[in-house]
């Protein structure tokens, strides 16, 4: 069977060229996957600038809280505030603060870590995925139930098949059968005060 002149339909073997529409859909999906790329890791962590990851070598001056911690980096000035990137931590003056805290500086203070820099938060700190001895701080936090995987939006954030295994052991937080999330806590009542 032979086609006609104009027909929609093409015979076999022969190709069709795509239409102004199908090319505009395609390159529409392109657009949509490079911007999604560009933008994922500040939409997760709630940067406020996003730059090309950086690896950073330093030492831990000072833990301020469960999530916080002070780094001394190799070959620069004074110690730099860095956010642990993908978790939340209880406030200080919350149920659980003191025990995170505690147990980010027993594992930390003094030593020698390496920085995935992913940007900076709101507040101006540094956000970092921060490995200790080849393992993933916060994923270590969060596997002991000391602190949560950080939400954003339905998203439960990237440590939360750690948070549900520690919750369904009850450890930590999550021996309470109701912990307040951080975020809640200080809507109530606001950040704690904590000097560096």
């Amino acid at each position: 069977m032979r086609s006609k002149v104009g027909s929609s339909v093409p015979n076999r073997g022969q190709t069709r060229c795509a239409g102004p529409h199908v090319f505009g859909v395609r390159l529409l999906r392109v657009f949509r996957a490079t911007v999604l790329s560009l933008c994922l890791v500040p939409w997760l962590t709630g940067c406020s600038q996003a730059r090309a990851s950086e690896l950073w070598q330093g030492v831990v001056t000072h833990v301020l809280d469960g999530d916080t911690i002070y780094v001394q980096v190799a070959g620069q000035g004074p110690s730099v505030s860095v956010r642990l990137m993908g978790i939340d931590a209880p406030e200080i003056c919350q149920s659980g603060g003191p025990a995170a805290r505690d147990a980010l500086r027993e594992r930390v203070q003094g030593q020698a870590v390496s920085l995935l820099r992913r940007g900076f938060d709101d507040y101006g700190r540094e956000l970092a995925v921060v490995y200790w001895r080849g393992q993933d701080v916060a994923r270590l936090l969060v596997q002991q139930g000391l602190v949560w995987s950080y939400r954003v939006g339905r998203d439960p954030g990237p440590y939360a098949d750690d948070q549900k295994l520690a919750r369904a052991q009850r450890l930590g937080l999550f021996a309470d059968p109701s912990p307040e999330l951080p975020r809640k806590f200080r809507q109530r009542h606001g950040s704690c005060k904590v000097t560096p």
